[in-house]
């Protein structure tokens, strides 16, 4: 199966490498080139337990891409397309929603 994760950051990317290790095919898109190159590179940005020896693993693999470029044509060749939607949470843990 092949998936395309819009959104590569902490929600993003730890479902993504859990997708690899169920054996999907994984394209992670994200607008941030700098954490593009670096998951390319193999560098994990977050401190998760067990994430940076899964995303070393799924990116050994082949199974795990990263791109900040051509989403429709990296998300037209996937059978599933997952958007992740940046929330933060605010005062009181309400979600706070002004970045939209």
């Amino acid at each position: 199966m092949k998936v395309t994760v819009v959104g590569g950051g902490k929600i993003g990317l730890p479902l993504g490498v859990s997708l690899c290790r169920n054996g999907a095919c994984v394209s992670i898109f994200d607008k941030d080139a700098t954490l593009v190159r670096n998951l390319n590179d193999g560098a994990c940005p977050h401190d998760e337990p067990y994430l940076k020896d899964w995303l070393a693993e799924a990116m050994q693999s082949g199974l795990l891409k990263a791109y900040d470029a051509n989403l429709s044509s990296i998300a037209e060749a996937s059978d599933v397309i997952v958007i992740v939607v940046p929330v933060g949470l605010g005062p009181n843990r309400s979600v706070s929603l002004q970045n939209f």
